[in-house]
């Protein structure tokens, strides 16, 4: 009795926050763990998306009383992209009806913080940041990530990882897992492992990336062709391009709202020598300019998806466009 009357209370919601990648999934697993067994998931989980399921199939299914379990969870992706009566029915229904035998787990990309649903699910539940920034947080998840594997990464090869790939996590993730097996056996994973396999590639895409800031189409297409002779998807390449000028678009936005370097870098999450050719690149582009550039990235995109056998003579005819936009 005692023991039972010590236990912490756990929170029956939850709110992710974050982009989506490998930090929030292993929240959400964390929490599934934690909450439901595997054992108890097929008849009382349920996953849904904001994007396609109003407030009211979310508390319908809510309603279900769980079977042979003691819990019923209810995940909801895109929470944030909810109708505002949909936020408001749900946050109705979460005040009035506070149930032992159901645990909401809200996801969401980037919620309003300063909107009445996200200071409701903080006055009733519990948040959670599901983004790591700076070299002690990213270096913190890097080494977790790697013992979880059986390894153990060198302070120097944490270093050399994030100069590389900055706070993107969905980055790290893939290089780390091709390191780990480029060691086989050996736990330890050095700076030379680093340099010979995950940030050599990833050199290549930031130093395509570089260059497409500074205008350097040449050194652009010897990259492209570098990067498809490591094995690298054309349909990849063109998702980097795509969003060099995503962040291209952001970056001009920040500027004109006289953000420094350093804050831009900070929500951006990019390493700071790219975010140099980005400024330089944003000086030289007009909006109407991008607007034309995102419009040849779709035809790209179209034109890769029904031929892909053309895929370098596409990504090229794209670079070389591009080229004479900004010329």
């Amino acid at each position: 009795m005692e023991r039972q009357k010590g236990r912490e209370k756990l929170p029956s919601l939850y709110l992710l926050d974050g982009e989506e990648g490998p930090l929030k999934d292993e929240i959400l697993g964390s929490l599934l763990k934690e909450r439901l067994p595997p054992e108890h998931r097929e008849l009382n989980l349920e996953v849904l998306d904001g994007r396609e399921t109003g407030a009211e199939e979310i508390l319908l299914r809510a309603a279900t009383f769980p079977f042979l379990s003691p819990l019923r969870v209810i995940v909801v992706r895109e929470a944030d992209r909810l109708c505002s009566s949909d936020k408001e029915r749900m946050v109705n229904y979460l005040r009035e009806h506070s149930s032992p035998h159901v645990c909401f787990i809200l996801l969401t990309k980037k919620i309003d913080r300063r909107g009445s649903f996200f200071r409701f699910l903080q006055e009733a539940g519990k948040v959670i940041s599901c983004s790591a920034s700076g070299p002690q947080e990213v270096g913190d998840w890097l080494q977790g990530w790697a013992k979880r594997e059986g390894k153990r990464l060198t302070p120097a090869a944490i270093q050399a990882l994030y100069e590389w790939a900055g706070d993107d996590l969905n980055l790290l993730s893939g290089e780390l897992e091709k390191m780990i097996l480029l060691v086989g056996e050996r736990k330890e994973i050095g700076v030379e492992d680093v340099l010979a396999w995950g940030a050599e590639r990833t050199h290549h895409i930031f130093e395509v990336m570089e260059n497409l800031g500074y205008g350097k189409i040449e050194e652009v297409l010897r990259g492209i062709r570098s990067l498809l002779e490591y094995g690298e998807e054309p349909l990849s390449i063109l998702g980097m391009i795509s969003r060099h000028f995503r962040l291209l678009s952001r970056v001009k936005e920040m500027a004109s709202q006289g953000k420094s370097s350093a804050e831009m870098g900070r929500r951006l999450k990019i390493p700071t020598r790219y975010l140099q050719s980005l400024l330089f690149h944003a000086s030289s582009v007009s909006s109407q300019s991008l607007e034309r550039v995102f419009q040849d990235l779709l035809r790209a995109d179209l034109h890769l998806k029904s031929e892909r056998r053309l895929g370098t003579f596409a990504l090229e005819k794209l670079i070389v466009s591009l080229g004479r936009r900004e010329s």
